[in-house]
């Protein structure tokens, strides 16, 4: 079985990915954008918000597991909603932001893990909303094969490359854009 925790581990350890992760949301912040950041562990948001070094006025954290006083070493608002609807880069894990949660002025998504529900996560940015950007959808696969520690059969993808292909068929399903950028 894939060991999730493993691999964001691994991907927080990672400077390639981080320094990858980082330049790109400081490049939407800086075009104005409002961005969510998804991850399946909060440990992995919490690495990028810290090498983010954004003031704490621009970031929120929608992780309802991670305690208020580590929320407060990177935001200044410690009422979870409050820092959803509020921030302009709000850090999020799936679980936490899966239901019944919405704010229409999001306009771009990171999503720094694999999830088999890609279309709740993306539900967050597509929302219509009059003056609203076009929405973005970062959606990072990890093709290192260090990363494949877990045993897979021959002819097999690792889980995380068969969901980034289940979910690139659902972009194109929805006839979006999709820009494939491979990273060396």
């Amino acid at each position: 079985k894939f060991n999730f925790q493993r691999y964001a581990q691994q991907l927080k350890n990672s400077k390639k990915f981080m320094n990858i992760v980082c330049t790109d949301i400081l490049k939407a912040f800086n075009s104005g954008r409002n961005i969510l950041v998804m991850g399946t562990r909060i440990d992995l948001l919490l690495a990028v918000v810290k090498q983010l070094k954004l003031d704490k006025q621009f970031i929120g954290i929608f992780a309802p597991t991670c305690p208020e006083e580590t929320r407060l070493l990177y935001s200044d608002e410690k009422d979870l909603l409050k820092a959803f609807h509020s921030k302009r880069i709000v850090f999020g894990t799936h679980s936490g932001t899966r239901e019944g949660h919405s704010r229409k002025d999001f306009d771009c998504l990171f999503m720094l893990s694999s999830t088999p529900d890609v279309e709740q996560m993306i539900g967050r940015v597509i929302r219509s909303l009059e003056g609203k950007k076009t929405p973005t959808v970062v959606d990072y696969v990890n093709l290192d094969k260090m990363f494949y520690r877990s045993k897979v059969m021959p002819g097999e993808d690792p889980i995380f490359i068969s969901q980034a292909k289940k979910r690139y068929n659902f972009y194109l399903s929805k006839e979006w854009n999709v820009k494939k950028i491979v990273l060396k």
